[in-house]
């Protein structure tokens, strides 16, 4: 849970836009990424035009996406997330959102965050449904079979939640599907299948 110091560091208004970058891509806390982002807009309106903010966001570099032989260029990479996670749900159709692997290898994360749901106000319980729709698209995007999909997560965030919903659906990366944003380093991914497939198993012993 966030502390009261910490948010007290954030808000502090001596602090940099450079700062708070920083703190942002160093942070695994999505509270306090969220409290970050917050102050950025609202104190640098621009800062994720400007490049150090392009490198920091993760949200406008170039992404490269295969799904099963189809390959696709995004200009952002939440754009290529969205894609893929609908790809990959096209694979089991019959997917029940409550099942407790799914809900815990992907819907779900730590300190309560949700990463997907049956509608945009179950990501955004504190905001009026004018707000959350004004959001769409930067914070959140519908996907074909009508779920909300939650946008605001960074580089690792959405390859930690592809790994997650891929071991679900029973998809392997590169065989099935694969991922690049341009300017990061290529991950690999080799071990990962056998460590969510373990996962899944023990889950449901």
């Amino acid at each position: 849970m966030t502390t009261y110091a910490e948010l007290n560091w954030v808000k502090h208004p001596e602090r940099t836009m450079q700062q708070l970058i920083d703190a942002r891509k160093r942070l695994d806390d999505d509270e306090l990424k969220d409290a970050i982002e917050e102050v950025l807009d609202q104190r640098f309106p621009h800062w994720q035009n400007k490049d150090v903010g392009i490198v920091a966001s993760g949200q406008k570099a170039q992404t490269y996406a295969q799904f099963r032989g189809k390959q696709k260029v995004f200009a952002a990479s939440k754009n290529a997330y969205a894609w893929l996670i609908g790809e990959m749900l096209n694979t089991r159709s019959h997917l029940a959102f409550g099942g407790s692997v799914f809900q815990e290898m992907f819907v779900k994360g730590i300190r309560g965050a949700r990463y997907l749901a049956l509608v945009p106000e179950d990501l955004f319980p504190a905001k009026s449904n004018v707000e959350i729709r004004a959001m769409k698209d930067n914070f959140w995007h519908e996907l074909p079979n009508g779920w909300a999909l939650y946008l605001k997560l960074n580089g690792n965030q959405k390859l930690d939640r592809l790994r997650g919903l891929a071991a679900v659906c029973g998809l392997e990366y590169e065989r099935d599907w694969n991922w690049h944003v341009e300017g990061e380093e290529e991950s690999d991914l080799s071990d990962f299948d056998e460590i969510f497939a373990q996962a899944m198993l023990d889950s449901k012993a």
